[in-house]
């Protein structure tokens, strides 16, 4: 699946409850990246320090790390 909404889909069917407590835990992990987003490991076989993943159980979360500016 690619995206979480897929996963949620693909879970509710079976179990609303387990669907919404791995689609919320996912999305906390991600948050985390706010704070901390060279937590994740790069991604194996990427040439790319910025595109790393966070692993959730069987799940991965990728993502690119971005440069801004705050003013």
């Amino acid at each position: 699946m690619e995206n979480i909404h897929e996963l949620r889909e693909f879970y509710e069917p079976k179990s609303a409850s387990y669907a919404k407590h791995l689609t919320d835990r996912l999305f906390e992990k991600a948050e985390v990246l706010v704070q901390f987003p060279q937590i994740g490991r790069v991604v194996p076989g990427m040439d790319n320090p910025k595109i790393r993943e966070l692993i959730y159980k069987s799940y991965r979360i990728i993502y690119h790390i971005c440069s801004y500016r705050s003013y």
